[in-house]
């Protein structure tokens, strides 16, 4: 009956099956026995692979949207400044571009193309479940899966912000279990690879001499006799280094360039019990850009706790201080030059110091 019992009559040696949809079955001999008292247990079977939407999860098998995913296996081994730059080469359909060689600044994301002209064109970050347009206080080592919403039935909870592809980050929780402390760093170099090969001072002068002599040939300007007699006189500055009054030679981009260092410490602690789990994880990241006086410096801390109150109320708290230093040199904005422009228009025979 509802409640189980059952009446039935075998033979002594027959044996008896019982089973349930989601119970391991049982088989027991009858023998001598006129009572059995038979308790089912759970059958724990292992989940299919989940995955992260704008409504919770699904089984990746029952999902009809465009989904990619990204775990956190993937990204421990690189040495990542920008949460953005783990996309890079991973996902299809995801297209990762560097804007500018600036330490720190966010790369172009576009998810299935560009989608509108006038408007913005970034997806929609969402950080366990608090969406932001930017992350760049985000530790890539913080982070536990990553997902990408390409279509727009998985981004409709989101709306006209999700236009563009949403990208779900879960961070790392705790686990029950003896508290697990772990220390990551990582210490590199970067510079330029190839650098342009330039004119020294006494080509250049030389150079710039011909041009002008050149141009009065051109105007029909004699060039006989000393160059400062010329229609179109040579300046006295390039006469110094012909002459060898000048001897400076100093190549603007040895100064401007140099071999930038990037570091990274991470201090991280985890553990808990069934009711209460909690992860911590503290970092410092310095990032030095290979033109002088550009870096990126980030400090963060990450706290996530769970506390299991009942069965069926569960509190998180996540907490995520974070400051961040940037200094970033001045572009090329129409008559000013960026600092690389500057180097690269400057003459050799000039001095780049003031004098001491």
């Amino acid at each position: 009956n509802a409640n189980g019992t059952f009446t039935i009559s075998v033979d002594v040696n027959e044996t008896l099956v019982f089973s349930y949809v989601g119970f391991t079955k049982q088989e027991i001999v009858v023998k001598d026995q006129t009572q059995i008292d038979v308790k089912l247990e759970s059958a724990v079977s292992s989940l299919d692979q989940i995955v992260v939407v704008g409504y919770g999860t699904q089984r990746r098998k029952d999902l009809t949207g465009a989904v990619a995913s990204v775990s956190n296996r993937e990204l421990k081994d690189l040495a990542l400044t920008r949460a953005e730059q783990s996309l890079s080469g991973k996902v299809a359909g995801v297209q990762v571009k560097a804007v500018s060689g600036e330490p720190g600044e966010p790369p172009q994301i576009r998810i299935r193309g560009i989608g509108s002209i006038s408007a913005g064109a970034s997806p929609l970050y969402v950080v366990d479940g608090f969406p932001t347009d930017n992350i760049q206080t985000l530790n890539p080592n913080d982070i536990e899966t990553l997902d990408i919403l390409k279509d727009a039935s998985a981004t409709a909870i989101y709306g006209s912000r999700g236009s563009n592809g949403v990208v779900i980050i879960n961070t790392k929780r705790g686990r029950a279990g003896k508290t697990v402390l772990g220390f990551d760093a990582y210490y590199g170099v970067q510079q330029v690879l190839k650098i342009p090969k330039m004119k020294n001072s006494m080509e250049q002068a030389q150079y710039a001499y011909d041009g002008y002599r050149n141009n009065n040939l051109d105007l029909g300007n004699s060039v006989d006799g000393p160059p400062e007699t010329w229609k179109v006189k040579v300046p006295q500055e390039i006469l110094d280094v012909l002459s060898g009054k000048n001897t400076y030679d100093q190549e603007p981009l040895d100064e401007v360039l140099h071999t930038a260092p990037m570091q990274q410490y991470q201090l991280t602690a985890s553990g808990g019990t069934e009711n209460f789990r909690f992860a911590v994880a503290g970092e410092y990241m310095n990032t030095d850009g290979i033109i002088l006086n550009s870096w990126f410096k980030r400090y963060s801390l990450r706290a996530n706790f769970d506390a299991k109150l009942s069965k069926r109320l569960t509190l998180r708290l996540n907490l995520n201080p974070s400051y961040t230093n940037k200094s970033a040199l001045p572009v090329y904005t129409g008559s000013d030059g960026s600092m690389m422009g500057s180097a690269l228009g400057t003459f050799n025979w000039i001095p780049l110091r003031d004098p001491q």
